[in-house]
């Protein structure tokens, strides 16, 4: 994923506008608008990367080029096999055992898909990246922004779950985006398909299965937040605003005396 900007792509009054449509400008004036601006710049950066891997396959370049450098190691070793001269060449024994071992391990890199069993650590990090390309492909990206990501987002700021206003947040938020249907904003009609299955609500979440993508997107969501201590964003989300809050009423009555 990309690295996030070092200023969100949504301003204070972006922000500002997203929480008057959730309806919550007024009655919680203490949100981490920040933080929220943080956590929605990642799932904009994840749906630009739904929408790349949707329409362009980076494996399938990837493999064909690891296909020609196999190609073109597989000759040289052919050569020097055939060039008797080539073993007076200093290192010559370690060059030509060290061929062999990559014509053989670029053969099995071009074989490795995100099914594959990795051997080594690099093999892991190669299938982890044709994993995170393939799971972006069971969903629309529009499917995967606002039925998980902003969802997630959602939840951790706004409501315990899905009910009320989350289909007006959402929808304000695609549009501060730019993020449209051609050249038009997405219908609500539109933006409500794609959010139905989503049903994570404050109860069911220790239900839902914590795979490594969903792990990931809350590790990006911690990192915004400037979270590092705590196994809950949401309660650290509540505790901030809660001190806000009695700072503010400290000074109120501090004011009076």
């Amino acid at each position: 994923m990309s690295d996030l900007k070092s200023s969100p792509r949504l301003n204070e009054l972006a922000i500002a506008r997203v929480l008057n449509a959730a309806g919550v400008k007024k009655s919680r004036p203490h949100i981490d608008k920040s933080a929220l601006a943080g956590c929605i710049d990642v799932c904009a950066d994840l749906f630009n990367n739904a929408k790349l891997f949707r329409v362009q396959t980076i494996e399938k370049k990837e493999r064909s080029q690891l296909q020609k450098v196999h190609t073109i190691a597989l000759k040289l070793k052919t050569v020097l096999s055939k060039t008797p001269a080539a073993k007076f060449a200093e290192n010559s024994d370690k060059f030509e055992t060290a061929l062999s071992d990559f014509v053989v391990n670029t053969e099995r890199l071009v074989k490795l898909t995100w099914l594959s069993t990795p051997r080594t650590g690099l093999e892991h990090d190669y299938v982890e990246g044709r994993a995170y390309e393939a799971h972006f492909k069971s969903k629309s990206p529009l499917q995967w922004m606002v039925g998980v990501y902003l969802a997630e987002v959602y939840v951790l700021f706004i409501g315990e779950d899905l009910t009320g206003t989350y289909l007006d947040f959402a929808c304000q938020v695609l549009k501060e985006l730019k993020i449209k249907n051609g050249n038009s904003n997405f219908s609500r009609q539109a933006v409500a398909r794609a959010a139905r299955g989503y049903n994570r609500t404050r109860k069911s979440a220790p239900a839902i299965k914590q795979d490594e993508w969903t792990i990931y997107r809350e590790n990006k969501f911690y990192w915004v937040c400037g979270v590092r201590d705590t196994l809950d964003l949401w309660t650290e989300l509540r505790r901030r605003e809660a001190r806000l809050i009695a700072a503010e009423q400290a000074a109120n009555i501090s004011g009076r005396k």
